[in-house]
């Protein structure tokens, strides 16, 4: 999921002051911040060949569902 608080580093870029030449520090936390967190592992339920994926998403976020069988 992406959001102002999951897998943005824009917005962690902006709480540390926005420098414009970040240490190795802080590179390293900017970099770990814009990896795609995961929001869950469940497994759900498929019935007659259908399912519902429960997701709740904040304002202006993006989610990546992802589907094995």
């Amino acid at each position: 999921m992406i959001d102002d608080e999951n897998s943005n580093s824009y917005e962690v870029w902006k709480k540390k002051g926005s420098p414009q030449n970040p240490t190795e520090d802080q590179i390293t936390a900017l970099e770990k911040a814009g990896q795609l967190s995961q929001i869950t592992n469940k497994k759900i339920k498929i019935s007659a060949g259908k399912t519902v994926v429960p997701l709740e998403l904040k304002r202006q976020a993006v989610a990546l569902v992802k589907l094995d069988w």
